[in-house]
């Protein structure tokens, strides 16, 4: 029986109406009871939990309180500031719109246990000369409280990760049993993943054709033939642990070789946070060697921090080059050039960063130009 509708965000494209039916949120609901079962059992044994939460150490039991920062009309938003209170009691502080000071203020003011964010959100808190003004005492009082974190509707990148516990965990009463977590959605084997269960959405409202295509499919040697394509790459570990890659309609071709525009982001941000904020990685059209047709190349749009623009763009561009020559292989190179600019922007549901540009000409400016002993 259908729920309710919610609009994708439209990554892949326009955004459609997605269908949810009652058994989805009582499954989803179900899903992080045995999600924070699981959790209690793995660390009881060092760390008590409960629910799947590290108690705070004092009494009386954690009321638990979130931060209501995500727009209600995103699915992340909804479970989380209105669904997850039929699972257990929760207060949910609500915030007009997102601004970090005023998360900040929120955070401390009503000493909230839980955040759920998408990693954009947290990429700016984390980031914010709000935060890093703040002396020792300042930032304790702020985050003492906190419990848990969570990010969804994008890629939680390892880095971003630890930034946020690098910020959070010395601060909280919790220590390092604090949880940054990520949720999946959708919005060392590499392929794409396919689902199966009561909480899979019934399908797209009044669009049969791609409904057919992402819902509903068999796979060869298997009886069932409700299963889910998510059009995103995963890999597993040999503990069976699956990771996000990358959206495949985000992955494309240089010289036949699929370049993941994440592997590019997250490297170039490991090895040069201290002089950048934030990137966008994507391709645009480059003319490929000894041919007149054109093909693509990665190109990088890169905010930087206020110690990158002390040193200034030609010092941060040469910098950036030399990280990706030396961490990727040559089809990963940023051939389309490096631009700089005061922010990365998301689409109107704040979940996704994609950028669509229809040229580029590395040749430009300095900040544009070809990397050494590139080719095409």
């Amino acid at each position: 029986m259908l729920a309710y509708l919610i609009f994708s965000s439209g990554t892949s494209g326009l955004p459609k109406a997605v269908m949810i039916g009652q058994e989805n949120i009582v499954a989803t609901l179900a899903q992080g009871v045995v999600w924070s079962r699981a959790v209690e059992a793995q660390a009881s044994n060092n760390s008590p939990f409960v629910s799947g939460r590290p108690p705070l150490p004092q009494s009386p039991p954690i009321v638990i309180r979130s931060l209501g920062v995500l727009p209600m009309y995103h699915t992340m938003g909804l479970f989380a500031n209105c669904l997850h209170a039929y699972l257990s009691p929760i207060t949910v502080v609500m915030l007009a719109d997102w601004n970090v000071g005023e998360a900040l203020k929120a955070i401390r003011k009503y000493r909230i246990t839980s955040l759920t964010m998408v990693p954009s959100m947290l990429h700016k808190l984390v980031t914010s000369p709000l935060l890093r003004n703040m002396n020792k005492e300042e930032q304790h009082n702020t985050f003492q409280s906190l419990v848990k974190i969570s990010s969804a509707a994008a890629h939680l990148s390892r880095e971003l990760k630890n930034q946020v516990r690098e910020a959070v965990v010395p601060n909280s009463l919790v220590g390092k049993h604090l949880q940054v977590s990520q949720a999946y959605g959708m919005s060392e084997a590499v392929g794409e993943l396919w689902i199966r269960g009561p909480n899979i959405a019934l399908g797209y409202w009044r669009n049969e054709r791609v409904t057919k295509e992402t819902f509903g499919l068999a796979l060869e040697g298997l009886e069932s033939s409700d299963w889910l394509r998510t059009g995103d790459r995963f890999r597993y570990d040999r503990d069976g642990y699956f990771y996000f890659v990358d959206r495949i309609k985000d992955i494309f071709k240089v010289g036949g070789v699929q370049v993941a525009p994440t592997e590019i982001e997250e490297t170039i941000l490991t090895h040069c946070k201290s002089f950048m904020d934030d990137i966008c990685v994507a391709a645009v059209p480059f003319p490929s060697s000894g041919s007149d047709i054109d093909s693509v190349a990665p190109r990088a749009w890169v905010v930087l921090s206020g110690r990158g623009l002390k040193q200034g763009p030609e010092k941060s561009a040469e910098e950036i080059h030399r990280v990706v020559q030396e961490h990727l292989s040559k089809p990963k190179w940023l051939r389309g050039g490096i631009e700089f600019i005061d922010e990365v922007r998301c689409n109107s549901n704040i979940c996704y960063v994609q950028l669509t540009f229809v040229s580029a000409d590395p040749k430009e400016s300095h900040r544009e130009g070809t990397p050494q002993g590139a080719s095409g």
